[in-house]
């Protein structure tokens, strides 16, 4: 049994929040490569994760969303990939300590594959494996697949993890809000996603990021994931859309904010409860406070 299994198995656990909006506060500039900081700045990226599992995190997820070969290509850093990620999985362990749980991640592709687009199925299923095999070496509990447009992609990128050896993976889809309801930017209802990701043998089916979500969207998501399957579900749940406002791009809920949802998620189904883009230790801080009652 995967200590992250076994850790479900006990009650709701809270995973950390954004990664991307603590670079961009921390001095990473627009269209940084925040992967890189792993190996040139990890003082930071270590003190991010130390944030969030102060907090209350009890899952601590890699700075990796951008270290698939395709997205660190832009950076001109494809070959990079396992170094990139095995770092990023070195410091994750290193700030969840012995009882925490680290969550390998592995974004998107940024790309469209084949015949729509011109990614190549093989390309990417080698790069994720590529990608899976260092986080495992670095220490990662578990892969996370997020993040998910396209069933094909994620379908992909779950069998690649579980080549690379992961006993468990976790796959969640970004949606957005449509006069149908939920949906992903590709068309992909949540029954569909759900049953896809249950197909493929993710271990944790989920949902995280969106555009235009409130939370009755997030619980109809959850809902609609609950008429599939028993498996276990995350939520992780943007702070709001961002607005600019003084020139900055600001995320419009509060900890508190984010914290009201809590037992209405955990009443759906949620076992994982966390936060996406513009969530930060404090409102991860809020959902751990929420869950002690």
């Amino acid at each position: 049994m995967n200590r992250l299994l076994d850790r479900l198995a006990e009650g709701v656990l809270v995973a950390d929040g954004a990664m991307g909006t603590m670079l961009q506060s921390a001095g990473l500039g627009p269209g940084g490569c925040g992967e890189a900081w792993n190996v040139e700045r990890p003082q930071v990226i270590l003190e991010i994760h130390e944030a969030y599992r102060e907090a209350g995190a009890d899952l601590i997820t890699t700075n990796t969303f951008g270290g698939n070969p395709q997205r660190l290509a832009f950076h001109g850093r494809a070959d990079d990939v396992q170094e990139l990620s095995r770092a990023g999985a070195v410091l994750a362990r290193s700030a969840a300590g012995e009882d925490g749980l680290v969550l390998g991640d592995l974004g998107p592709s940024g790309e469209v594959l084949a015949p729509l687009g011109t990614l190549e199925a093989d390309d990417w299923s080698r790069g994720c494996r590529l990608q899976s095999e260092a986080l495992l070496s670095g220490g990662a509990d578990a892969i996370i697949v997020e993040t998910q447009y396209a069933v094909t992609e994620m379908t992909l990128a779950v069998e690649a993890a579980h080549a690379a050896g992961a006993t468990v993976v976790l796959a969640s889809f970004a949606f957005g809000k449509t006069p149908s309801g939920p949906r992903t930017m590709m068309g992909t209802t949540p029954r569909e996603a759900a049953e896809a990701m249950v197909r493929v043998g993710a271990d944790v089916i989920g949902m995280n990021c969106g555009t235009g979500l409130d939370r009755e969207d997030h619980e109809r998501v959850l809902e609609a994931y609950r008429s599939v399957t028993a498996l276990p579900l995350l939520v992780q749940p943007n702070a709001g859309d961002p607005a600019s406002m003084g020139g900055e791009q600001v995320h419009p809920f509060a900890p508190d904010d984010l914290a009201a949802w809590f037992d209405s998620l955990v009443g759906k189904g949620a076992a994982i409860v966390g936060g996406c883009c513009g969530a930060t230790p404090e409102h991860i801080r809020a959902f751990a406070q929420q869950r002690r009652g």
